[in-house]
């Protein structure tokens, strides 16, 4: 059981590492994007904000998607898997 629990914690690893790499490329991708729609505008303070704005929800996002995928991790704690195998075989 244990190894098996080895092997697909491995495939999870690995899954996660392709995700949080796409993440990373949409990051900068939509960074790019935010530039070139802003980059032919005469700056202003509205277009600044809004620039500034679109930015924040970027990194907003970006956030907690990273947090989403670390916080399972908390997990990997066996007296944690106990208390909640204790209350699965209830």
């Amino acid at each position: 059981m244990r190894q098996l629990q080895q092997i697909k914690g491995l495939e999870m690893e690995k899954q996660l590492a392709v995700y949080d790499e796409k993440l990373k490329n949409w990051r900068k991708t939509a960074k790019v994007q935010v530039e070139i729609s802003y980059a032919e505008r005469t700056e202003t303070p509205f277009l600044r904000g809004k620039k500034e704005d679109e930015i924040h929800y970027i990194e907003t996002i970006n956030s907690k998607s990273s947090q989403y995928n670390t916080d399972p991790n908390f997990l990997n704690n066996e007296h944690h898997l106990k208390v909640i195998a204790v209350f699965y075989n209830v």
